[in-house]
């Protein structure tokens, strides 16, 4: 009887193997390492060969090789933290441009709020103007008609008109 091993749903990476780094910023931080370590090479040669020309060829090549190692850890540790910071602060400016999305969305509201109370208040103001004019005009004509002595058989105004 052959045992079988159980099978196992496939697990989708979203983190690269280079010390955490998300797949989608490896470019950027592969070439920022690039750039940082090609920098690095260059100035450590440059200094070994043109500044410390008294050393022997033995001890040239030590302290190149022995730079270049550190220029390589140096480049690995910025380039890490740099992508790290550019992705937190695209991170930050997302959520502060959903935090200013959500401020005018209210403010927008705010305003619609308040300028449905000024136009309801003004609406008020206007139909008790006409409902006050109405009756004005109603206790006028009745007052005419007592004055001249004839008979006042209209209603008065309707209030739901």
């Amino acid at each position: 009887m052959t045992r079988r091993e159980p099978e196992r749903p496939e697990r989708k990476e979203t983190r690269s193997p280079i010390w955490g780094i998300p797949p989608q910023w490896i470019q950027v931080y592969s070439v920022q390492l690039l750039l940082f370590l090609t920098l690095g090479f260059v100035f450590i040669i440059w200094y070994e060969v043109v500044h410390q020309s008294e050393d022997s060829l033995s001890e040239t090549i030590y302290e190149i090789i022995r730079g270049i190692v550190l220029a390589a850890a140096a480049s690995a540790v910025i380039s890490y933290y740099s992508t790290e910071a550019v992705r937190y602060t695209m991170i930050f400016a997302g959520m502060l441009e959903e935090q200013l999305r959500r401020n005018r969305e209210r403010q927008i509201a705010e305003a619609v709020d308040e300028a449905v109370a000024v136009a309801r208040a003004e609406a008020r103001q206007e139909g008790r103007a006409e409902t006050n004019a109405r009756w004005q005009a109603w206790l006028e004509r009745k007052l005419e008609a007592e004055a001249n002595g004839e008979p006042f058989n209209e209603p008065p105004p309707n209030l739901s008109e």
